[in-house]
């Protein structure tokens, strides 16, 4: 059976108020037998990130959740950059998810995965599956904050047609009016501005030299990870992708009144934050590298709070957790 060609309603699952599924490995065996997937490849994995990360605390009745597809231009060869028209990153697609319900989550990763053969650049040429990534939000945005930035967009519009009545000014009408009819576009900006996000995740982004042994590479984001959920007392989360890693690690375990555990750090290495911060945790993985002999490329605390889905193809890698 073809899972694609199944509405939310057909399949069978529990009340959304139990947050579980009836048989959930016979949904994901029919998603892998049934769907000529494109990016989506093992949706066991995305299940488990959906539900045991981004829903480790469900969506309150004001929340959402949002997840993406976008095109990214450093994923192209020479040959295809010549001839595709694209921006460094094309947001595509954007998802909102009203609560924690996995088979409509399914549902909607099913139709996202479906259009990607349909997509074009500005010359409308295909763009080349290899551009593809699924990004997802960790964290659930407070719907009041989205509203209260996309009131003061329409407030802007608002001042600018008033003005445009009195004194025409067809380069402000012209951009005035390409903005309204991107009205969609703007609404989703404000869900997936960070700022209006409730943080219960942080994410540390490290990206490693691709020339180095992989089995080392994962060696060492393996003892990283042991290390982090020692020094944060709290579980952590790897999101292995094409060149690097994700560390996922939970905003509580972080306090600026714990000072025990930057005593804990301190005592491990030569880091001597008062505090223990995301910072403290990034100077740590920098120095467990070092320890390794593994050279980073490039790390930074992601404020976007969006990574790569795992279960998906990045690039022609499958982002995995770990």
């Amino acid at each position: 059976m073809d899972v694609r060609n199944l509405s939310s309603e057909e399949m069978v699952y529990e009340p959304v108020g139990s947050n579980r599924i009836s048989d959930i490995d016979d949904l994901c065996s029919r998603w892998q037998c049934g769907c000529k997937n494109n990016i989506v490849r093992n949706v066991s994995d995305t299940i488990k990130f959906y539900k045991e990360i981004v829903n480790k605390n469900p969506c309150g009745p004001f929340e959402t959740d949002f997840f993406c597809v976008a095109a990214r231009k450093k994923y192209m060869t020479e040959e295809q950059k010549r001839t595709v028209r694209l921006g460094d990153t094309c947001m595509l697609n954007k998802v909102i998810l009203k609560r924690f319900d996995i088979p409509k989550f399914l549902s909607k990763l099913n139709q996202a995965d479906a259009c990607v053969p349909y997509y074009l650049d500005r010359g409308n040429n295909q763009i080349p599956s290899s551009c593809f990534v699924f990004y997802m939000n960790l964290n659930h945005t407070d719907v009041f904050k989205a509203m209260h930035e996309f009131r003061h967009l329409l407030a802007d519009w608002d001042y600018d047609l008033n003005t445009l009545l009195e004194f025409s000014n067809d380069n402000k009408r012209d951009n005035l009016g390409n903005q309204i009819k991107s009205i969609k576009d703007n609404l989703m900006k404000s869900f997936q501005n960070p700022k209006n996000m409730n943080k219960r995740w942080f994410d540390i982004d490290c990206d490693f030299v691709i020339t180095q042994d992989s089995e080392r590479v994962l060696d060492a984001i393996m003892h990283i990870k042991k290390v982090l959920c020692d020094v944060t007392e709290s579980e952590v989360y790897a999101i292995v992708t094409q060149g690097g890693v994700h560390y996922v690690v939970l905003s509580d375990a972080l306090s600026e009144y714990n000072t025990r555990l930057a005593l804990k750090i301190q005592n491990r290495c030569e880091i001597k934050d008062k505090v223990l911060t995301p910072a403290s945790l990034k100077k740590l993985i920098i120095r467990e590298c070092l320890n390794k002999h593994i050279e980073i490329k490039e790390i930074d605390i992601n404020q976007n709070s969006m990574v790569p889905m795992p279960g998906t193809m990045q690039n022609g890698h499958l982002v995995y957790l770990a």
